[in-house]
């Protein structure tokens, strides 16, 4: 399997600095800026309202480190719905990815396909909620385990390729639904210092595992837009949807995990460990 991510979407026109001390130098050749980000500043009564958020949550973190976690970051989540211009951040609902390209499977699989999406509209990310969380800081590893109601995957794709020994070409819209979706996250991090000792928590590896309790397929314009046939092989991928996910999984999983950090790391490449992480 291979997969290609071009995130040249505005969520990801501004990246930290990669010259630097921030970002350990052998990982700086991994890392692309694309550009520059503009959009306005957040005005200072809301600004005042998130620092405000900011320092309620690490009095919750510090004094219930159990029970206070998975409200703070639960905050947390809701408060990105709408963006953090001043980390770089753009509104997360619905988020935007410019491209992504899956190569799945081989001559003996039961699913072989080459898919290219353009245009993609995330949605729903924001509607999750944390039920655990875990930290350690000696380790640099963050656990958390999340239920979201539904995430939906739209955009324009061309495919082709073989599901269960069908064949399968198509170019058009796609939308793609996880429904009641638990998932897995381990952030992996590594520490870095900038001058003056402030220290930082670089995510160097996210990993994800989706485990959703249906998933719904829907594919315009499948053979060259015969309704009859496209019809039946929209049928055929959501009767066999287990089948299909646990063969995609792990593309879809990456995808996210590559986003996911880059999402993170505008976060905690910005704001020292010791605000983050309150002793």
């Amino acid at each position: 399997m291979k997969c290609r991510y071009r995130l040249d979407s505005p969520l990801f026109t501004s990246q930290p600095d990669l010259s630097s001390p921030l970002i350990p130098h052998h990982h700086q050749r991994h890392c692309h800026s694309t550009g520059a980000l503009h959009c306005r500043r957040l005005n200072r009564r809301r600004w005042r309202r998130e620092f405000s958020w900011t320092e309620q949550s690490n009095k919750v973190l510090h004094k219930f480190p159990e029970t206070g976690a998975p409200r703070a970051v639960n905050g947390a989540i809701k408060l990105l719905k709408d963006g953090l211009p001043e980390f770089g951040i753009m509104p997360l609902e619905p988020l935007a990815v410019d491209t992504i390209t899956i190569n799945q499977g081989g001559p003996s699989a039961p699913i072989t396909l080459r898919q290219h999406f353009t245009g993609i509209q995330l949605s729903y990310l924001t509607n999750s909620t944390i039920l655990k969380y875990r930290t350690d800081l000696k380790k640099l590893i963050i656990k958390a385990e999340a239920i979201t109601p539904r995430i939906q995957f739209a955009g324009n794709y061309t495919m082709d390729g073989r599901i269960l020994l069908l064949p399968i070409t198509g170019k058009g819209k796609a939308n793609i639904t996880l429904h009641r979706l638990k998932s897995h996250h381990e952030l992996i991090g590594e520490l870095v210092e900038r001058d003056g000792g402030e220290k930082f928590m670089y995510i160097r590896k996210y990993l994800v595992h989706f485990d959703p309790k249906l998933v719904t397929f829907d594919f315009e314009n499948l053979f060259n837009g015969d309704a009859a046939l496209g019809k039946t092989m929209n049928q055929v991928l959501n009767d066999n949807w287990e089948v299909v996910f646990q063969e995609l999984r792990s593309a879809y999983e990456d995808t996210f995990g590559y986003i996911f950090r880059k999402i993170s790391n505008q976060i905690f490449l910005k704001v020292p460990m010791n605000k983050i992480f309150p002793e």
